[in-house]
């Protein structure tokens, strides 16, 4: 056994995301999604390290982080103004009235997520936060002329979306590069155990775990024990199991190709009751008039 510290575990961790975006030859203007939480904060430096080792102009990465009671707290954002500050890196913290400009929305985000939590219960915070981050990077993307959004998926994230997959009958999704609209989704930290990524700040890490929504979507929440729970039994067996998919989906060229819902940025893996669909998509835009969907979607 060995023992490691914060600081031995930054050094690891960072490299090793600079060396990932070095294979992905990530371009700049680079946007990044940093919550303030274990996984994204160690994105932070290791895009530093890329952007210095290539001569890259740090004031083209954009860093963001979304304020929202009582999903985003106020503190997650000061986390992540500390982890920026000295990069050279713009931070932009998207509080309501930024969100709805940036995504031009009618009516506040708070509103939307008053809807739907009526409607769905407060379990569905995890997928209304995701869905919002990834809505903001893209569009923060489109806005500085950039083309691919770093967001802090580790292994348990990856594996976990891959079992749900593969248990409901469904083709994987595209790891660690997912083509998303026009922007590529980067996850440099895809294939690091989050104990690992909580390690380099775990004072930030220990803050962020007690700020966080209390839910209970049961089968999420089995499908992550599940994630978990596989390298705990044998070591590396959820890196088996991803890198065989991958391999299989690459020959077979089987990846799910996310397809978009017409007249909005929304995608969609053709899997779902279409009613279900059409009647939640109808119910978001309301809230974003710039979307428009044809006759037979809106009815």
């Amino acid at each position: 056994m060995h023992l490691i510290d914060a600081a031995g575990m930054q050094e690891i961790l960072f490299g090793k995301i600079a060396d990932f975006l070095t294979r992905m030859s990530a371009p700049v203007p680079l946007v990044a999604g940093i919550s303030g939480g274990g996984d994204s904060n160690t994105l932070v430096q290791g895009v530093h390290r890329y952007v210095t080792a290539n001569d890259h102009d740090a004031s083209k990465v954009t860093c963001f982080t979304l304020v929202m009671a009582p999903i985003w707290p106020d503190s997650a954002a000061e986390r992540a103004r500390e982890l920026c500050a000295d990069t050279g890196f713009e931070h932009r913290v998207l509080g309501s009235d930024a969100m709805a400009g940036l995504l031009g929305m009618n009516e506040s985000p708070e509103r939307l997520w008053e809807e739907l939590s009526d409607r769905y219960s407060a379990d569905l915070a995890q997928f209304f936060g995701t869905f919002f981050i990834n809505l903001a990077g893209r569009a923060s993307c489109e806005e500085v002329g950039g083309s691919h959004l770093l967001v802090g998926y580790n292994r348990e994230d990856v594996m976990a979306e891959l079992l749900f997959c593969l248990m409901n009958g469904r083709r994987p999704m595209p790891f660690p590069k997912r083509r998303t609209g026009s922007t590529d989704v980067l996850m440099p930290v895809w294939d690091v155990p989050k104990n690992m990524l909580d390690a380099c700040y775990p004072h930030y890490s220990e803050i962020n775990y007690s700020e966080r929504v209390d839910s209970s979507a049961v089968r999420r929440s089995s499908i992550y024990y599940m994630a978990h729970s596989l390298d705990a039994l044998v070591p590396q067996m959820s890196m088996s199991l991803m890198a065989g998919t991958a391999k299989l989906m690459d020959e077979l060229a089987g990846w799910q190709d996310l397809t978009p819902v017409d007249g909005t940025p929304l995608m969609h893996t053709g899997y779902g009751d279409p009613e279900e669909q059409t009647e939640l998509v109808n119910l978001l835009a309301r809230y974003f008039p710039q979307w428009h969907l044809g006759a037979e979607r809106s009815r």
